[in-house]
């Protein structure tokens, strides 16, 4: 149970469970859903894409504190 919080918790998490379906319907909404590639693995491609970024720069927003 507390490895599921601590993982929730992470920017994996985020990334994963709140950004990529997201990004996902994002994608979708806006009509730039291709035929290859379904919008929610795009969407959670450029989620765990950009936690990678900040797990690595300590920021989600190229600012450090």
């Amino acid at each position: 149970m507390a490895h599921i919080l601590k993982f929730i918790s992470s920017p994996w998490g985020f990334a994963v469970l709140f950004l990529g379906p997201l990004f996902g319907e994002c994608i979708e909404r806006a009509g730039w859903s291709t035929a290859i590639l379904d919008p929610l693995w795009l969407g959670l491609s450029i989620a765990i894409l950009w936690a990678g970024i900040a797990v690595w720069r300590g920021s989600w927003f190229w600012v450090r504190p």
